[in-house]
């Protein structure tokens, strides 16, 4: 399988775990065929879900459940989810980028806000090895999952 196959099966493997309710095992199965048993997925500390996950499914299961847990309570506080834009794949190598955004819905105290996202993948031995996620305007995100 080429290497942007994979991550786009990966991708397509979470977002249908998810929208099933994001059970965490479901999840978990969901993507262990897609990744090596020692990937990492690295996403920004600063954020409430954010960290270094490690273990391959076991990670990506971890991290799930601490962004669903953020991303509901915002919802259920805004009165709309978070949604995400159509994503686009590039790659080189053993490497491969996925561009999407995080949209946050107007609540009475914000606009609208569409955060871009560049996920980077590395690709080893026909798995995923490593997930880097980038956001782009972290302090906005902060602002908005805030607790009113």
């Amino acid at each position: 399988m080429e290497n942007i196959t994979l991550v786009r099966a990966y991708n397509a493997a979470l977002a249908g775990a998810m929208a099933a309710g994001g059970d965490p095992d479901v999840v978990q199965a969901a993507v262990d065929p897609y990744l090596t048993p020692g990937a990492v997925c690295r996403e920004t500390p600063a954020l409430p879900w954010g960290g270094t996950f490690t273990g391959g499914s076991r990670g990506i299961r971890d991290l799930c459940v601490a962004g669903t847990a953020a991303l509901v309570a915002f919802a259920e506080a805004a009165g709309a989810p978070v949604t995400a834009a159509p994503d686009s794949y590039a790659a080189d190598g053993d490497v491969v980028f996925r561009t999407t955004a995080m949209r946050f819905p107007a609540t009475p105290a914000h606009e609208a806000l569409d955060v871009p996202v560049i996920d980077r993948y590395v690709v080893a031995d026909g798995r995923i090895d490593a997930i880097d996620v980038f956001f782009f305007d972290v302090p906005a995100m902060l602002d908005r999952l805030a607790p009113a």
